[in-house]
C-alpha cells in the first residue's frame, strides 16, 4: 500500500459518504495494519476516526473483515472478541490484490452493515480500477 492509492480510496470514500448523504470516517492502511491515510467528514461523530482506524487495523492483521468477528460474537463465540486487535464490528475490509492483502480500509459512522458495504464498494471501484 503507497500513499498514493491509499488517498485514491480515501477520495473515493467521501464521495460515497457524500453520495449518501451520511457522516463517515475512513482509515486505510498496509499489510501490517500501519495507518496510511484517513479522513472524517464533517458529518461524522468525532470518536470515529478511531473506530475506523481500529477497523482497517483488525482487518489487515486478520486478512478478513471485521464482520467475520461480529457475526462469530453474535452466534455464539463471544470469547472471540478477546482476541487482541479484533473489532467485533463489520466495516473493516481487506484489500486484496492478485491474491494478496496489501492492506484494509476501515469505515465508520453509520450502522456495521452500512460501513461494510461503503468500504466494499469503495475497494471494489479502486482495486479494481488501479
Amino acid at each position: 500500500m503507497n500513499l498514493e492509492l491509499a488517498q485514491k480510496i480515501i477520495d473515493e470514500a467521501v464521495r460515497e459518504a457524500q453520495a449518501r448523504s451520511i457522516g463517515l470516517s475512513f482509515a486505510v492502511t498496509d499489510a501490517a495494519g500501519t495507518v496510511v491515510a484517513a479522513a472524517r467528514t464533517d458529518a461524522a461523530p468525532p470518536a470515529t476516526i478511531e473506530v475506523a482506524m481500529a477497523k482497517a487495523r483488525c482487518a489487515a492483521t486478520f486478512r478478513r473483515p471485521t464482520q467475520v468477528f461480529e457475526h462469530r460474537s453474535v452466534s455464539g463465540e463471544p470469547g472471540v472478541v478477546t482476541l487482541p486487535g479484533v473489532v467485533a464490528l463489520a466495516g473493516g475490509v481487506p484489500i486484496v490484490v492478485d491474491g494478496g492483502v496489501i492492506g484494509a480500509i476501515g469505515v465508520s459512522g453509520s450502522a456495521p452493515a452500512i460501513d461494510h458495504e461503503v468500504g466494499s464498494a469503495v475497494i471494489g471501484r479502486v482495486v479494481s480500477g488501479s
